[in-house]
């Protein structure tokens, strides 16, 4: 699984106008992603999926494990076969998790503020 740190620079305002530009939801909040929240924007995934990604006022201190939450919505809680896999990388995920695994990667390589964090780091 990818990980991912905010590009230096990069602002609330640019990832609030990248959220409206894409028609994202973009709004103030989402301390049930991450208690330092105060902001938060949410990407569909596919029909039952989304991520749900916070930002806290310090960029700096984003970091995709504490800020980033892939929820089922048919049960309003994290998709945990994602953290699982997340934890337990060696383990072959079944059709359907690698599907979601593979939109995931696809929508954050597209976030034009965050970029691919490398194996060392």
């Amino acid at each position: 699984m990818n990980r991912y740190k905010m590009k230096p620079g990069t602002t609330i305002s640019d990832i609030e106008n990248f959220a409206k530009k894409k028609k994202y939801v973009f709004s103030t909040g989402g301390t049930w992603i991450s208690k330092d929240a105060e902001h938060c924007m949410f990407i569909v995934l596919n029909d039952d999926i989304n991520v749900d990604i916070a930002f806290p006022n310090d960029l700096e201190k984003w970091n995709d494990y504490k800020h980033v939450t892939v929820m089922d919505d048919n049960i309003g809680q994290p998709y945990m076969p994602f953290y699982d896999q997340f934890e337990n990388p060696e383990e072959e995920p079944f059709p359907y998790l690698q599907r979601v695994i593979e939109k995931y990667h696809k929508i954050m390589d597209s976030l034009p503020f965050l970029e691919k964090k490398d194996e060392e780091e």
